[in-house]
């Protein structure tokens, strides 16, 4: 036996008609002139659809943030050095002596400030560096690494050494009053005569802020001046992982010669390179570059089918009336375009019913 299906109870209709009683006229003028609609739609989607392949789009999204925000500043300053350009492309050699090769030829284009790989980071002429950096190591050494040295001096020590610095930059600046060097004289003197009479616990604090990071600076300094000869094969292997796969490919990274923040200098980077480097490397990374190009074919085929949905033949006819006119039946409809056998993913909100 079967059951009985209860049906919902229709929705009640609006307690006023839908729409905009003033804009009525409106209604009635464009069915009156329904075909000089039907071409002037029509008209402008052919036209919009005969500038597709002109169509260019502006892929960098730090265009739409304002330039005087100070991040925005400080990245746009960065981006007109060369050596911190954050608009690099990264190819991949299949080895590390094709990359050399390979960045060779790329260094040579005009739109190419230089290149880096892996052989970027062995000096070049290390017997004649050496040898100078052996002669400093031989006038500093006593300097900076000394037999013996003095225990840390006393608060009164200290006080003492600051007020005679006092004295000898007022001396200095009252014998050379008239250049620049008389100002930041004054101004060093000033301050460490206020941290002389200071509380002790204030000199304490100052030489806590000081004192650590001139000892980092000299300690640098000292094995800086240890230096040894450098191959590819005594580089870190924290160094190697960064531009060496495991298969042996090597990174070449690539970068711009001025600034190209526009998308027409950073097009024509991007062109010279591949122009390069598309047949002799195995991969070629582009994540700041890569939507200079053009629009692609699905991003054409969904604006193509946002102008045929607004065409006024492809919009669907409403089931209820509105303003002064009277209710559609439901059976029918207007028939709507379709472009292909497979309907193109839409952007749009109400896409009409077909």
């Amino acid at each position: 036996m079967r059951r009985s299906r209860r049906r919902s109870p229709r929705p009640r209709g609006e307690h006023a008609e839908v729409g905009y009683k003033a804009l009525a006229p409106l209604d009635r003028w464009i069915l009156a002139r329904r075909p000089v609609v039907l071409a002037v739609g029509t008209l402008v989607a052919l036209a919009g659809i005969a500038l597709l392949p002109k169509l260019r789009f502006d892929f960098d999204p730090m265009h739409l943030r304002s330039p005087r925000a100070e991040s925005v500043a400080t990245l746009l300053d960065l981006a007109k050095d060369p050596r911190t350009a954050p608009d690099t492309i990264d190819v991949l050699a299949p080895s590390v002596d094709a990359a050399v090769h390979l960045g060779e030829r790329l260094e040579k284009l005009p739109v190419v400030d230089h290149v880096l790989t892996l052989a970027s980071f062995v000096p070049e002429d290390q017997d004649e560096k050496l040898a100078l950096i052996g002669d400093a190591a031989m006038l500093l050494e006593p300097t900076l690494a000394p037999a013996s040295t003095k225990p840390p001096p006393t608060d009164a020590e200290t006080v003492a050494a600051m007020m005679h610095a006092v004295q000898s930059l007022d001396e200095a600046r009252a014998a050379n009053a008239q250049l620049p060097f008389a100002k930041a004289a004054s101004r060093l003197a000033m301050a460490l005569r206020a941290l002389a009479g200071a509380p002790e616990a204030t000199r304490e604090r100052a030489r806590s802020l000081l004192i650590p990071p001139l000892q980092t600076t000299l300690a640098q300094l000292r094995s800086a001046l240890s230096a040894e000869p450098v191959a590819l094969a005594t580089l870190p292997d924290a160094l190697r992982r960064d531009w060496v796969t495991s298969d042996g490919r090597a990174r070449i990274e690539v970068y711009p010669k001025g600034d190209v923040s526009g998308n027409i200098a950073l097009r024509r980077f991007v062109d010279a390179v591949l122009t390069v480097a598309r047949t002799k490397a195995d991969g070629i990374v582009m994540p700041a570059a890569r939507g200079a190009r053009r629009v692609r074919r699905p991003e054409v085929l969904i604006i193509v089918h946002q102008l045929l949905g607004g065409l006024p033949w492809c919009q669907s006819a409403p089931d209820r009336g509105y303003g002064p006119y009277p209710a559609r039946p439901p059976a029918r409809r207007s028939a709507c375009l379709r472009v292909g056998r497979r309907k193109p993913p839409s952007l749009l909100v109400d896409e009409p019913r077909c």
